[in-house]
């Protein structure tokens, strides 16, 4: 009969409309607290939210303001956009989001060198120590949850040090120490020899991915790596074909669980845009286009961050707005600008109610 009242509970709670009457709840008593708050209520909730689309935008609007956006409503409602409130520091000039996993922000106060974790639906949050790497800005972070140990970890590297393969450290939130990755080269991968911005790596299938770019002269090209997470061994991904001379960059990612390079190129005054998608992890084959974007204004970035509920691709544009776009057409439906310049401070992120693990100390707001 417990259990039965058990999981009553938690199906009356797994319906609820939204978060901050599930974290309402928590006040109800000891056992509703203690009920929300494990691990098997905050995994289903993650479960059902995430196949429920349960996704947003996150952008700081300096000096004073973050803001959170539904992607799923219409950029004309006003109402999908919310105020956050980072609990430690103002004004927000300073924070550099970095990425996102399971509903947390890695982030960054850049001008105190400080790295916090922090789910803004719930407003928990943690300082974890700086990698012992010295302070370069080359340096690119990974960000992912290992649930085979229940443990959240950081990966850094310093892309720009010629030693770059022995520069790798990971994080354990388990046990809140930072410990130097030997890396095995066995698949012999290139030096990176050119100065080229390494941005955040994008995790699947047990791995965080990266996009470097690696020098063989008279060439220069883009390659994927993958460091797994449980092996700690770093292997070379397969990319699309280049079927093109007039590609000027490139952008990794993850959309809708496949593992997605974002290809630009200059062939008139507006640009084009071609979205790859790789069907079977791993296998270079795989690759097809998913969708070309051009002709229909000047495009100079646009990075794919995820599909809507109704099938859209939300992308950051241009580095100062969002636009949804057709998946089957490649018709933009929506824009909406909300910096004036170019910024990087945003993340796509879902919303949940986990906490970090139970041997993390953390604080709350």
């Amino acid at each position: 009969m417990e259990k039965l009242a058990e999981d009553l509970r938690m199906e009356i709670l797994l319906r609820l409309p939204d978060f901050k009457s599930i974290l309402r709840c928590k006040c109800l008593s000891k056992s509703w607290y203690s009920l929300i708050s494990s691990p098997k209520f905050t995994d289903l909730h993650f479960q059902r939210s995430s196949s429920q689309h349960a996704h947003r935008f996150l952008y700081t609007n300096p000096p004073e303001r973050i803001r959170s956006i539904d992607i799923n409503a219409s950029f004309n409602d006003h109402s999908a956009t919310i105020e956050l409130d980072f609990p430690l520091i103002k004004p927000y000039t300073d924070i550099n989001i970095i990425t996102s996993c399971r509903g947390f922000l890695l982030l960054m106060l850049v001008k105190d060198q400080l790295l916090f974790l922090w789910n803004p639906t719930t407003g928990l949050h943690k300082q974890i120590s700086n990698p012992p790497l010295p302070w370069v800005p080359t340096i690119s972070y990974g960000f992912c949850y290992d649930e085979s140990v229940d443990d959240y970890l950081v990966v850094a590297f310093n892309f720009n040090d010629p030693s770059w393969l022995e520069s790798f450290v990971i994080f354990s939130l388990r046990t809140n120490s930072w410990q130097k990755l030997t890396i095995s080269d066995s698949y012999q991968l290139p030096k990176i020899t050119i100065p080229f911005p390494v941005k955040s790596g994008s995790f699947l299938n047990g791995s965080i991915h990266w996009l470097i770019s690696c020098c063989d002269p008279p060439q220069v090209e883009a390659k994927i790596i993958a460091l797994d997470i449980t092996t700690k061994d770093l292997r070379e991904i397969p990319g699309p074909p280049d079927d093109d001379d007039n590609c000027m960059n490139y952008d990794l990612g993850v959309l809708g669980g496949f593992l997605t390079i974002t290809s630009y190129y200059k062939h008139n005054s507006l640009g084009e845009v071609k979205i790859w998608r790789m069907r079977e992890y791993g296998v270079k084959s795989s690759w097809t286009k998913l969708i070309s974007l051009s002709g229909q204004r000047k495009i100079s970035y646009i990075l794919p961050l995820c599909f809507t509920k109704d099938g859209e691709i939300l992308a950051v544009d241009s580095g100062i707005g969002l636009s949804k776009w057709s998946d089957g057409s490649g018709n933009l439906l929506e824009y909406l600008e909300f910096w004036g310049r170019p910024h990087k401070s945003w993340v796509q992120y879902t919303e949940t109610i986990h906490s970090l693990p139970l041997t993390a100390s953390f604080l709350s707001t």
